[in-house]
């Protein structure tokens, strides 16, 4: 913004034709600094006998102009409703006389209004009729200020309004209930409520989760069925909430309750198994302390039924595949093989026939248990189903390792089970799939290996085979 040139000088000559020359060291800042005005927030405005002189950047922008042209040489009469141009300098003396900051309207170049906060200067230093006006733009903080008052109104006016209890507690103690909580605690007036403590509209057996957990409570926006107490001593249900309102530290807690008495009574029966309602506050009370405990371990048990045979706790053929895959990244990266081994019992059926299914699981539950003892902490075994199983070895340096484990659960399943007063044998059928030779993927492995598992089977079982071979 350029600085106009006709700014006034310390010397003064009533004659209003006087040429106007440079200001006066006192002043000269305006014209050796013009922009030291320009870094200001608010307008700064020098007028001399009502007319503008000076004007920075933000001036030019609460008048409403494009350009500081469109201002110098106006009279600041035209900014100021209903003023009268001829008392404009009684006017800035007034306020100047003030030297305090006075809530005022400037009126725009397109006849809008806005409120600002002025003050006004004397700068006898320039001129004995020039002031210096310094306005602050407050339209903005008023439209927000009224913004929020409206907003605080409606909100207000929701909450007084809604058909659930609604109350506010500090440090413990009732602050605030709205109309609909007044009713449903069977009060006639806030002052038998305010003050008093939340758990003292409890049933006995609340209280003292109330007292002790109110801010816990908040803080996770709990949801708790709870039995309220009215003023006339009798008991409704309801589900009652409860949330924090200033963050994490709950000083202030907001309870909202919705009255579900009738609720209850028709779903009386659905809740035979609960004796009393002190024992449904029990089990809640632990649900709260033990909730995410317990999810995690439904979630593990969940985990370990879909991945796991119920019978043996061998992985089942679910995880399997994430075994196989697992072995081959690792072989891999490290440039060893990997082998997979079917595993088919022979004679379990007639164990099964012959015993029942009682030794036949317990033939499949110690099978498990010799399988395990012949593998390395970092091998696999699982059960694919039925009496069949699979063997998975890493970080095979060599395939004599696989045909040596296939011989060693070969003498394991030789040896007698003891069937109760019984004794048992069986044998099994190894199908031994190597990779790469034989497959580069789980399906690929898996079918070589059962292929070489019937191949032993149609040999005359109890033996062990790679794919195409036997031995």
């Amino acid at each position: 913004m350029k600085m106009p040139r006709h700014i006034p000088s310390t010397s003064y000559n009533s004659d209003a034709t006087e040429d106007r020359r440079v200001v006066g060291p006192r002043f000269s800042c305006f014209v050796n600094h013009p922009n030291l005005f320009q870094i200001f927030s608010d307008m700064v405005c020098v007028c001399q006998n009502g007319t503008i002189e000076y004007l920075n950047e933000a001036g030019v922008n609460i008048l409403g102009a494009k350009a500081v042209e469109e201002l110098i040489g106006r009279h600041l009469a035209d900014f100021i409703p209903d003023h009268d141009a001829a008392h404009t300098d009684v006017f800035c003396a007034a306020l100047a006389e003030k030297n305090t900051s006075t809530s005022f309207v400037l009126r725009t170049l397109d006849d809008t209004d806005i409120r600002v906060n002025i003050r006004v200067h004397h700068a006898r230093e320039i001129h004995p009729e020039a002031f210096v006006l310094i306005a602050e733009n407050v339209n903005d903080r008023l439209s927000l200020s009224e913004a929020a008052r409206r907003s605080e109104e409606r909100y207000s006016h929701l909450v007084a309004n809604a058909l659930d209890l609604i109350c506010v507690s500090e440090a413990n103690r009732i602050t605030y209930i709205n109309t609909a909580g007044l009713k449903m605690l069977g009060a006639t007036d806030e002052t038998q409520i305010i003050g008093r403590p939340v758990s003292a509209f409890t049933q006995r057996d609340y209280r003292e989760i109330i007292e002790s957990s109110l801010r816990d409570l908040a803080r996770e926006n709990t949801l708790l069925p709870v039995r309220l107490k009215r003023i006339d001593g009798k008991m409704i249900d309801a589900d009652v909430g409860f949330f924090s309102l200033d963050g994490g530290d709950a000083e202030q807690v907001m309870i909202e309750a919705r009255d579900i008495t009738a609720h209850n009574r028709a779903v009386a029966a659905l809740r035979s198994s609960i004796d009393t309602l002190e024992h449904r506050v029990e089990e809640r009370t632990r649900a709260l302390r033990d909730e995410i405990a317990e999810r995690r371990r439904t979630e593990e048990r969940y985990r370990q039924l879909a991945t796991h045979d119920m019978l043996t706790n061998l992985p089942n053929r679910t995880l399997l595949p994430e075994k196989v895959d697992d072995a081959l990244k690792q072989a891999k990266r490290n440039r060893l093989g990997v082998a997979v081994l079917f595993v088919d019992l022979d004679g379990f059926k007639a164990i099964n026939d012959t015993y029942g299914h009682d030794a036949g699981d317990q033939v499949l539950v110690e099978v498990a248990h010799r399988l395990r003892g012949c593998l390395r902490e970092t091998d696999t075994a699982a059960r694919m189903g039925g009496d069949e199983f699979v063997v998975v070895l890493d970080q095979l340096e060599s395939p004599d390792n696989a045909v040596k484990v296939a011989q060693k659960i070969l003498a394991s399943l030789s040896a007698p089970f003891d069937l109760d007063t019984n004794k048992g044998a069986i044998g099994a059928s190894i199908g031994i799939a190597l990779y790469p030779e034989h497959g580069r993927n789980y399906d690929a492995l898996l079918t070589s290996a059962d292929n070489a598992m019937y191949g032993v089977k149609g040999s005359g079982k109890n033996g062990y085979s790679f794919p195409n071979t036997s031995r």
